[in-house]
Formats: C-alpha cells, structure tokens, sequence
C-alpha cells in the first residue's frame, strides 16, 4: 500500500509537468490543494511519512505557492526530518513569508545546517515596515469595509461595506454618512468600487455574500455592477450578470478609453461595458472573456493607452491582458518572486504596479517593477507592511500623492454560517495612507 501511495503521488506529478503552461498554472494549483488533503488525511490515521511525503509533493507542484513550504516545513520538523523542514523553510523565507521560529515545531531545529539563515530571513519577514500613515479610523466597527473610492473634485473618500451593503461617504471636514443602502433597489455586499468624474458616477461591485446582513449563499443571486449619481446617491445604472451560477464582482475599475471593467471571483470572468449604453430597468454585463485557467480574479489595471491590462489572480498569480485580441497569458515571474494573493492592483508608471497583498503571511503593500512589454515581473519590493494594524488589507486607491487602503478588512473574525464571532469582536475599520512616486 506503502509503495502504490508513492507511485499515485508521482504520477499526479507527471500529469501536472506534462501539460502545457497556462493549463499546468491552473491544474497544478488544484493538485497541489489535492495533495494537501492527501497529506491531512495522511495524518489523521497517524502516517506521519506519508503525510510529510504528500505535502512535500504538493510543494513541486506548485512551487508558487510559499503557504504549501511553510505547511510543509511544520510537517517534516514534527516528524522527525529536520533537513527537510529547514530547506522548505527557506524557500517559504525566500518568497517573503514570515514565521516564529521560537516554537514549535521549529525550535527543535536550532542545530540544523541553514536554519539560523532561514529563521533570520523569516523573523525579518515577520516585522513592521511602515510607511504609510493612518487616514481615518471610522466608528462602526460592524462595517466591514472592502474597497475605497475618491472623487478628486469634492474630495470625498467613499468606503463599501459587505456586512451592512451599503457605502459610507467620509466628507472632507471629516463627516461620515451614509451615500447608498439596500433601500434603493437590490444591493447586496458591496466591494470594489471607482469614481467615473466625466459621467458623475460612482461604479460600485455588489454580489451575494454569507457574511452580508440576512446573509445568502450565492448562488441564485445575480451580481452586478451599479452607477450611483455622485450628487444624490441615486441608482441610475444597473448592470447584472447574465446567468445565477455563483459570482462575486470583487473589483470594478476605469480604463483609459472610459469603459468600465469588472473581475468575476467565484466564476472566474472579465467583463466590460460602455456607460450610457444601458436599457432602461437594466442590462446584461457582457462578458469579455472567460478566465478558465483562472482561479479567483481580483484586481486589474491598465497600462496608459489602455491597450495592455494586467489582472491579478489570488490563486495562480499575475497575468497580461491584450485588450485589442483577448489574449490573457501568465506575467512570467521568477519562482522566488511571490505574487499570489493580490487582492488590489494599481499601476502607478508605465511599468510599474502596485499590490495589496493579503495571501501573504503577514499581509503587504508591494511594487511589482515589470519588463518594457510587461510581460515578465523584474522585481517585487516591499512597500508597507502596517503591523499589527494592517491586518487584512483589502482594496484602495490612487490619491494624490499616495495609495489610499483598507487596512482590516474582518473576513477572518466570522464564525460558521457568515455570522460575526462570538469570541473575537471586529476591529475598528481602518484607512492608511502611503506615500508613492510617480
């Protein structure tokens, strides 16, 4: 049984070296989490070697994944592989992963050839880099804040809420209100959002979430993409998917032409539309392309003709967009470069991007310096890392002079079911400041 183990775990690697490169991006993420729950399940019978084997399995086939070395490190140190542990322990350090080296399983390793490098790098990885400044502490510590928008003309800073769907405005004198609620129509979670100043229009992301007040799975549900009159908060354009699979419009941006485009997370897609173009009650989002190799689209930006777009997948990482073909295909990105888990994408030069990482353990803000073509990442460099306030950042917006963010998003303070936990209450919602050239 042993030995017919082993060979399955091969074979599934063979497949995965044997496919082509977008397929293999997709397929060696899945297999990888397969392997994985091999390895848990490995453990719960008390097959320690087999467990370590699996996960260490997982982490070639899909060596992006920094979250699988470091998993896969805590497995061999507690099974008695301290070599194994220390040499996965530096490629999740590589990758800029953070760890506690002083407990458990780790600290058996003090003696290991490598480990003292390691656990330096990963302790470094670990600290505060703080750079940007606090903008705004809001009361409602209910709020759950998502994306952030800024309309340059009046100044207002307008923040989405998932758990009560709505968008809050902080006024320039600092006043917070409420700007668009439930009341006005269908609106469930609200999450990226952008203003459009040439059509008054706020253009907010909304999709079904468990976590939303009288929460409700997805499925079913609709999303939708809204232009809310910047003056009066009024609903004025309304943009829906086309079918009820499960969808989640986590981000909704402008591109240089006026076009609005939006990211499917949940059905992986990209969509675009002309405002104005709308019938009246509504239309359909159109669909631009299917992002099938995709796992879970988040942000986009787009180069300053418009004609280059990158979107940032959390799952398997940045990709390049030919707007004028469709043609989406990997960034290519050196194996020790992590740019998985991007949520916000922002570029701030002609080459150059800026990413709010939360896939990372600890979460940061990024610049991705990329190639004339941009097609290949040529350096990451760490921007921000606001610990401990900056706990879950989640989405932004280019400022004057800066990125404006959500620090705290709480997607990690629910219990089962989407309901708030009991044990561990919300953070006051946070929005930081950073500073960027450009």
């Amino acid at each position: 049984m042993e030995v017919m183990r082993r060979l399955s775990l091969i074979l599934l690697l063979l497949l995965v070296t044997a496919s082509p490169l977008a397929a293999q991006r997709s397929d060696s993420a899945a297999v990888a989490r397969r392997l994985f729950r091999v390895a848990s399940a490995l453990l719960q019978q008390g097959d320690t070697t087999s467990a370590v084997d699996s996960a260490v399995a997982a982490t070639e086939a899909w060596p992006r994944q920094g979250a699988y070395f470091l998993a896969a490190a805590r497995l061999a140190a507690r099974a008695g592989r301290p070599t194994d542990a220390v040499a996965l322990l530096q490629r999740a350090a590589e990758m800029g992963f953070g760890f506690d080296v002083g407990v458990e399983p780790f600290r058996s390793l003090g003696g290991v050839p490598g480990f003292a490098a390691a656990a330096s790098l990963g302790r470094a990885n670990g600290e505060p880099q703080v750079a940007s400044r606090r903008f705004r502490t809001l009361a409602d510590v209910t709020l759950h804040p998502e994306g952030v928008a800024f309309d340059p003309r009046s100044g207002r800073v307008f923040v989405s809420s998932v758990r009560h769907r709505k968008v809050v405005v902080i006024e320039p004198d600092g006043r917070v209100a409420d700007f668009v609620g439930p009341d006005q129509g269908v609106l469930n979670a609200v999450f990226g959002m952008t203003v459009d100043t040439a059509r008054g229009l706020l253009w907010i992301a909304t999709s079904a979430t468990p976590e939303q007040l009288g929460g409700t799975d997805d499925a079913g549900v609709a999303g939708a993409i809204l232009g809310v009159d910047l003056q009066g908060g009024v609903i004025r354009e309304r943009w829906e998917t086309a079918d009820t699979a499960p969808h989640l419009l986590g981000d909704v941006v402008l591109a240089p032409d006026g076009s609005v485009w939006a990211t499917d997370a949940r059905s992986p897609a990209l969509y675009r539309f002309t405002p104005g173009s709308v019938p009246r009650g509504g239309g359909t989002l159109p669909r631009f392309a299917a992002l099938e190799a995709l796992g879970s689209p988040q942000g986009l930006a787009f180069s300053p003709d418009g004609a280059i777009g990158w979107i940032a997948d959390w799952t398997t990482g940045l990709y390049r967009l030919d707007v004028a073909t469709g043609v989406v295909e990997p960034v290519a990105t050196p194996s020790s470069l992590f740019t998985l888990g991007i949520d916000g994408l922002y570029r701030v030069g002609p080459r150059r991007l800026v990413a709010i990482q939360n896939g990372i353990s600890p979460a940061r803000v990024v610049a991705l310096d990329l190639d004339p073509a941009g097609r290949r990442v040529l350096t990451l460099s760490v921007l921000d890392r606001h610990l401990p306030v900056a706990e879950e950042p989640t989405l932004g917006v280019l400022v004057p002079g800066g990125l404006l963010y959500v620090a705290n998003a709480p997607w990690g303070y629910y219990g089962s079911g989407g309901e708030p936990s009991t044990e561990r209450p919300f953070p006051a919602p946070v929005l930081l400041r950073l500073p960027l050239e450009r």
